[in-house]
């Protein structure tokens, strides 16, 4: 809008002498006022259409000032703006170096976690060496125990070592069966006791007791006298011997007692007449052979 205003003014300043000079029967006027006059107008027009662009003229009159206001928001707006990018550069350069700051944090928690990981791993390697082994060591003395236990006339130990000797999968199968074999040849030898006396108290008469006390005697009784009372008890003839033989084959099946086993299957055999030809510790093929002949008795 002033720079239109000042295009008049320009216009009016050429244009209006030139109508004073021109006019018909008017007062002529000096051509240094007309000059004075169309040169302010010109000057103040230019001065308009370029007002932004000017910050002080001298003129005939004094000096003009002009645009200084504009001037000096343009320049604070240019500090400004320089301060802004001088304070956003020392933010960048702080955020940088904050970057390579965590950058070297990042790449040294790697690494200490790398090398974390790999003692872990090593750790749980040991561990599983360590429990592997305890493993092992357990099952052996677990296997030891079990050839002790058998050894010390326990029959549950005994079986388990005939089951472990048929696994040949189990790595104890063919220890398990050179146990199993000692012990069968001690309670199959041919050397056995018999005769036994003083088990009974002088003041107990065991004639007066019945098969059925017999019996309740014999399961109260320790394991060491066991072996006497299945002889008397094999002794009494007025015992029905289908009675006795099926008592014997019950002991032979659940006493816990290896040598009470052991005569239990001996005086079987001996009423079966298979003394001689059949292994007393052979016991599947004692209960194959009572349950077809247990009519015959």
């Amino acid at each position: 809008m002033i720079k239109t205003i000042g295009v008049l003014v320009v216009l009016c300043g050429v244009g209006f002498p030139i109508f004073l000079v021109l006019r018909p029967g008017g007062k002529r006027i000096a051509k240094s006022v007309l000059t004075m006059i169309g040169g302010l107008a010109i000057f103040g027009g230019v001065a308009l259409v370029i007002e932004d662009r000017i910050t002080e003229v001298v003129s005939p009159f004094g000096k003009l000032t002009a645009a200084t206001e504009k001037a000096t928001a343009d320049a604070q707006a240019i500090s400004q703006l320089k301060e802004r990018v001088e304070n956003q550069s020392a933010t960048v350069d702080l955020v940088a170096t904050q970057a390579a700051k965590a950058k070297d944090l990042s790449e040294t928690a790697t690494t200490q976690v790398a090398e974390a990981q790999q003692k872990l791993d090593a750790l749980n390697k040991v561990t599983s060496e360590a429990t592997a082994t305890l493993k092992t060591l357990k099952e052996e003395e677990e296997f030891r125990g079990l050839v002790i236990a058998a050894q010390n006339d326990d029959r549950a130990s005994y079986d388990r070592l005939a089951k472990i000797s048929a696994n040949k999968e189990s790595r104890f199968s063919a220890m398990a069966s050179d146990a199993y074999r000692t012990l069968n040849e001690a309670h199959s030898s041919g050397m056995y006791r018999s005769g036994f006396h003083g088990y009974w108290a002088e003041d107990i008469d065991p004639s007066r007791f019945s098969f059925v006390e017999l019996k309740q005697i014999y399961q109260k009784a320790p394991a060491g006298i066991r072996p006497a009372l299945l002889e008397y008890i094999w002794s009494r003839d007025d015992i029905p011997k289908l009675n006795r033989m099926d008592f014997m084959i019950n002991v032979v099946k659940t006493d816990s007692s290896l040598t009470a086993v052991e005569y239990a299957s001996r005086h079987f055999l001996q009423g079966a007449a298979l003394e001689n030809k059949m292994n007393p510790m052979a016991l599947d093929s004692l209960y194959e052979w009572w349950e077809k002949h247990r009519g015959e008795s």
